[in-house]
């Protein structure tokens, strides 16, 4: 339930929450932008894992050998594919980066990710890799990489005493090498055995001796990482985040009481004292143990004062048998409360009074208020349990049920029984809904056909001041037979073996509990991927013609000796604290991990990844400019006289022609249109309705035919296209445009042009 708690604050930084605004004191405008790290994360590296990762259970799955032909198989068939859409270059360049991934992945690493006062860059990213004897390996990597580089790309070497732009750098010892793309400072270097890379980062006379310090700083983790190994650390600093926010906020275009309404916000949300999130990971005998600790001062407010204590006295409502299990205590009609005060205090009072007229209207449609009618009914703890197929004999296939304690039982089943109304006459008779007596009280029964197909027949029933919600008939059944007077019969989880060993390392002030039979989850696993797998590689290769192992891997003899996971949350202090242990760790920390090391290692191509990026988003502007036009032909039987005419009639939005490559601020939109005289016998599939202006993307165009596809092309593809749609722009009586951009003798004409999608142009 850690996700649930960062998930609960970051959700009420972006949609708002707390029914009473306390007195807000605004804190201070910092003059600029913080310079203290927002993120910093490190790991040991391969090397110096590799011991502990091969006596893990994670190790035991990796090095098996059914596992590895599988991986190997699948890999070659999917980066085969990912290949068949990429040009020469881009092929070239996705391998020299993985070839520099997998030198670099063995070594320690430690980053530091600073928050930037350019609206240009708003990151800045430094990372430092203790290369030792692989430094060769690197260096090798590293070079078949820039050679990929496009030319307008090269590298310059700036050393000690070289002056660019204008300023000396003293570098004392440290070597960098930088692109020569002034939109992507990206530098790379050796500071004697540890390879550096740097992003976002300009130098001037005051970023020089701030970029040392930040080099320092980074170096400086990378002892400790050789000294102990480390799967994962990373530290988020909050108010850093905060301050730089607050920073940009002074900005006009942000309006003039942005910064009020932020820290507004902030005091409802009960944020305003939150603190560093530090996580730490390790191999622990055969499992990974994640510890991670949330700086947030008591008496808490806003969203944290919602999760109550957590009595695990509740458990004893859980079945032994139980594959999964997650208790929590949340105050649901608080965290309603809290989202809805902050909105108003982030919402200008027009848009609020808005926002609260259609929130009415729709809690008017449901037929109950959602606060006092259905979250504030609910109280105390929630519990949902999962059973694998064949765990309990009296419900064979399995399924979830959720137990949670209400405090008013009448007002719950009227607004329940209100929704499903409400759904089964939105669902067009895909849902049919059916009330019964059912042992001595009220069961509803919800009947859909596509979850039916997967043995999921919903079921819920008030009992005892209890909500039980279960998958299906059999489950229901059975937990009504076997939950009375508050607990499981007849036997708890809390009289289990597997809770003996857990108890007691369990700390008091108890918030969350998420406890999973690890074993049993990966053969459920496993048991579900053995039925969709075949069908999904006969699409594969019937669609895609990519060849991929006929049948999945078997797992189960790796996870006899597994144990189980077991993940809880407390408070300590002015801590909240988590500490989570099992087989395969908890992905909160495996996915920071790989992010921030794939992030580190193949940002040397960011510029073109920039520019995809761009192209993408000018695509989609064509795309919205052709929907725009037919729209305008199938009313005026004609197409627009000009693109500008689409945006006087508001159909459509002037962004839309502008090119977010486009260095022409100035002009009048980044699109030639052709398309003014075309008529309703032109064959549309081949007519250039609009497309780029030359240079907007390094030799290649986004093209709109007249009807409604858009495609890319590269220069030469383009001139010869513009020809044919002139040919038959003659044939047809309409004027021939000629096309922009170079004299045909200066267009570069590749190897191998083609106008096929994946081969040197892709479609949209």
């Amino acid at each position: 339930m850690y996700k649930a708690i960062i998930v609960s604050i970051v959700l009420g930084i972006v949609a708002g929450a707390s029914t009473v605004m306390w007195a807000v004191e605004t804190p201070p405008v910092p003059e600029q932008a913080p310079r203290e790290p927002l993120l910093t994360f490190a790991t040991s590296g391969g090397d110096i894992l590799k011991p502990a990762f091969d006596d893990s259970a994670v190790g035991h799955l990796y090095h098996d050998p059914g596992i590895q032909n599988f991986w190997q198989q699948c890999k070659a068939g999917l980066f085969a594919l990912i290949k068949s859409e990429m040009d020469e270059q881009e092929q070239a360049e996705l391998d020299c980066s993985m070839e520099l991934f997998e030198a670099l992945m063995y070594c320690p690493i430690a980053g530091h990710v600073y928050m930037s006062a350019s609206n240009d860059f708003p990151f800045q990213v430094i990372v430092s890799v203790d290369a030792g004897e692989r430094k060769s390996q690197i260096e090798t990597a590293l070079k078949r990489l820039v050679d990929t580089l496009p030319q307008e790309s090269k590298t310059l070497r700036l050393e000690k005493g070289v002056t660019v732009q204008g300023i000396t750098l003293k570098m004392k010892d440290i070597t960098l090498w930088q692109l020569a793309d002034e939109d992507n400072p990206v530098f790379w270097g050796w500071h004697d055995n540890r390879f550096l890379f740097i992003y976002g980062h300009k130098f001037d006379e005051a970023g020089t001796e701030i970029f040392l310090d930040r080099i320092a700083e980074t170096e400086s983790v990378l002892p400790h990482l050789r000294q102990t190994p480390t799967l994962l650390e990373y530290s988020f600093k909050s108010q850093t985040a905060f301050e730089m926010i607050r920073h940009k906020m002074v900005d006009p275009s942000c309006g003039e009481d942005a910064l009020n309404r932020f820290n507004a916000a902030l005091d409802c949300l009960g944020l305003t004292q939150l603190g560093d999130m530090n996580v730490q990971a390790r191999f622990a005998e055969q499992d990974i143990e994640a510890l991670a600790d949330i700086h947030l001062p008591q008496p808490y407010r806003g969203i944290a004062a919602q999760i109550k204590p957590l009595d695990l006295s509740c458990l004893s409502m859980a079945d032994a048998r139980a594959t999964s299990l997650s208790a929590w205590n949340v105050d649901l009609a608080g965290v309603y409360d809290v989202i809805m005060a902050t909105c108003q205090s982030v919402l200008p009072a027009e848009e609020h009074a808005d926002m609260q007229e259609a929130w009415a209207g729709i809690q008017e449609k449901l037929g109950f208020q959602v606060h006092d009618g259905l979250l504030a009914g609910l109280s105390g703890p929630m519990m949902v349990q999962s059973f694998s197929p064949g765990a309990v004999p009296e419900a064979f296939n399995g399924g979830f049920m959720l137990v949670a304690d209400v405090n008013n039982s009448a007002a719950i089943t009227a607004a329940l029984t209100q929704m499903e109304t409400l759904l089964a006459s939105l669902a067009d008779g895909m849902l049919q809904v059916k009330t019964m007596p059912w042992g001595g009280s009220e069961a509803h029964a919800w009947t859909c056909p596509p979850l039916a197909l997967l043995n999921i027949t919903p079921m819920w029933t008030i009992r005892e001041n209890r909500w039980i919600l279960c998958s299906n008939v059999p489950l229901f059944q059975t937990v009504l037979d076997n939950l009375k007077d508050g607990r499981w019969s007849p036997t708890t989880f809390t009289e289990s073996p597997q809770w003996r060993t857990i108890e007691p390392t369990l700390p008091d002030n108890m918030l969350t509990f998420e406890y999973g039979d690890t074993r049993a989850q990966l053969h459920d696993i496993q048991a579900a991927g053995q039925r969709f797998w075949p069908m999904f590689t006969m699409l594969m290769q019937k669609e895609k013609n990519v060849p991929l192992p006929a049948l999945l891997p078997m797992v189960d003899h790796i996870s006899t000796d597994w144990g189980p996971y077991v993940c809880y949350t407390w408070t300590d202090g002015d801590t909240i604290r988590v500490r989570s242990r099992g087989p395969l760790g908890e992905n909160l920390t495996i996915t920071p991990a790989a992010t921030s090391l794939g992030v580190s290692i193949l940002l040397p191509a960011l510029g073109r990844a920039r520019e995809q990026a761009k192209m993408v988003v000018c695509a989609n502007n064509l795309h919205q400019i052709g929907i725009a036009a037919i729209t305008y032909h199938e009313e005026h039987h004609q197409f627009p006289p000009s693109l500008q005419s689409l945006v006087e009639a508001e159909i459509l939005p002037a962004e839309s022609l502008r090119c977010p490559a486009d260095c022409d601020k100035a002009g009048d939109g980044s699109y030639v249109y052709r398309g003014a005289d075309l008529t309703i016998n032109a064959p549309a599939a081949i007519m250039i309705l609009a497309h780029d202006k030359y240079g907007n993307h390094s030799g290649c165009r986004n093209i709109l035919f007249a009807d409604g596809h858009v495609t890319r092309l590269c220069e030469a593809g383009f001139k010869a296209t513009v020809a044919k749609d002139n040919q038959k722009r003659k044939e047809l009586g309409l004027v021939e445009i000629p096309a922009d951009g170079p004299a045909d003798d200066e267009v570069p004409v590749p190897e191998k042009e083609s106008t096929q999608p994946g081969k040197g142009c892709s479609t949209f």
